[in-house]
């Protein structure tokens, strides 16, 4: 896979600028690439990782559960790559060590590959897959609309359990944002905005893309569990993103504190080490069970909680 992967950089006469310049050849070079990824992940059973430079690639698996049903509804596939020593490295640094841009591209379209082919081994219950789509290959996508539409049909994954996660601050262009979004819907898959509430983010760009699901950034969370301000701030923006057709998942909830506030804002999905690590086993019933009967019967009501000292 180190030589596939090396062929898709950057051509010579381009390799020496520090900025990307799209050629067809390049492109070329992606749309051969998706051909090789099935060859060298073949659909089947059991649990697959490849290689990929000097790491081995393969899946961790995140629940995320709907508060209406107080279930897992689905899962949310992150990359972990294992280096030569035996570390793991997380999705953010694996990406970071990409040597160019079309590599990163590729490493892209090969994680969800990757994340598709070993979601069948999470169960007959597993529900939804949600997918981070980097956001440099979310753009790229309409400019191969068969590889992904390919994808899934290969590993036998139905569109529409498929919720294809896009950063939208990591896109300056909207226009461009919109064509991954279009795409990815005549698919059959559903749209959730990524970390939404911190950088550039504005319900301006959301109302325009009209997203099947928002997440809201773990650290807006946090601030509201501390914060009783933070809180009325969380509340307003959950029923804003609600009025504007999209459901509101809320990452990051790591402590008991955390979910209390965000079932007090009624989120509708709560994702979080609170209730599930990234792993490679679905979440049982029970433990989801659990985990509600312990809120309700230990954690001190939010408001008092917040509430400054006479």
């Amino acid at each position: 896979m180190q030589a596939l992967v090396r062929k898709l950089a950057t051509p010579p006469e381009a390799a020496t600028s520090n900025t990307v310049v799209p050629n067809i050849n390049a492109r070329m070079a992606l749309g051969n690439a998706a051909a090789r990824i099935f060859s060298n992940l073949p659909k089947g059973f059991g649990w697959a990782s490849i290689p990929f430079n000097t790491l081995t690639l393969s899946s961790q698996y995140q629940p995320i559960i709907s508060l209406n049903e107080q279930r897992v509804v689905g899962y949310e596939a992150l990359v972990v790559g294992t280096n030569l020593s035996g570390h793991e490295l997380r999705a953010d640094t694996v990406f970071a060590l990409s040597a160019n841009h079309d590599e990163e591209l590729f490493l892209d379209w090969l994680s969800r590959a990757l994340h598709l082919r070993n979601f069948s081994n999470m169960g007959s219950h597993r529900g939804l897959l949600f997918l981070n789509a980097y956001p440099a290959a979310a753009i790229e996508d309409p400019q191969h609309p068969e590889v992904f539409s390919r994808m899934i049909d290969f590993y036998n994954v139905s569109p529409s359990d498929v919720v294809i996660e896009i950063l939208e601050t990591g896109v300056d262009d909207e226009a461009q944002l919109a064509d991954a979004a279009r795409l990815y819907r005549k698919l059959g898959c559903k749209i959730a905005i990524d970390d939404f509430g911190v950088g550039y983010s504005n319900f301006d760009r959301m109302w325009r893309l009209q997203p099947d699901i928002v997440k809201l950034d773990g650290s807006i969370i946090r601030s509201a569990a501390r914060d009783k301000h933070a809180r009325i701030v969380l509340a307003n923006m959950v029923k804003l993103v609600k009025e504007c057709g999209a459901k509101v998942a809320i990452e990051g909830i790591e402590e008991s504190a955390e979910a209390k506030v965000a079932i007090d804002v009624d989120a509708d999905y709560l994702q979080g080490y609170f209730f599930g690590r990234p792993g490679t086993n679905s979440m049982p019933c029970e433990l989801t069970d659990q985990i509600f009967n312990s809120l309700s019967k230990h954690t001190p009501d939010i408001n008092e909680a917040l509430a400054p000292a006479m």
